[in-house]
């Protein structure tokens, strides 16, 4: 989603905000995360899907190192023939593509768009600090451009 513009009055780049500031990824990201481990039972992380009103669970080991990523799909077992297995470890995708606070929003677009998923978990000293969904893009690029 990166634009460059050559005459500087067409305003910032797509990768600045409506002020003209950098956005990076620790600007529109949602924290602290909600996460499970691989040992959550499908239907727990279902009912905290369901309760917290999310799409997408990070799944973390016991020192809160990314192991993989569940969604809503995962569980609900929507996108196989079979029924989800009974633990989160059995349905995740491992591993999880992930990024840093401090990337440029643009650039964490990109990594989503490029590999067609939904959510990044945010990733800090190898530790999970957040997560930034499309739901949060769009509010970043709404902002961007007021209609």
């Amino acid at each position: 989603m990166r634009h460059t513009r050559a005459d500087p009055a067409e305003g910032p780049s797509d990768e600045r905000g409506p002020s003209g500031e950098m956005l990076f990824v620790r600007d529109r990201m949602s924290r602290p995360a909600i996460t499970v481990t691989a040992a959550t039972p499908v239907a727990e992380a279902l009912s905290l899907m369901g309760a917290r009103r999310i799409h997408y669970l990070p799944v973390v080991d016991e020192h809160a190192h990314l192991v993989g990523m569940v969604n809503s799909d995962d569980v609900l077992g929507t996108r196989r023939r079979r029924k989800p297995a009974g633990l989160v470890g059995g349905v995740m995708s491992a591993p999880a593509i992930s990024t840093g606070p401090a990337v440029p929003l643009a650039e964490a677009m990109r990594l989503m768009a490029d590999h067609g998923i939904g959510a990044l978990p945010v990733v800090h000293e190898d530790r999970v600090v957040g997560i930034l969904t499309q739901s949060d893009v769009v509010a970043a690029v709404a902002r961007r451009w007021p209609v």
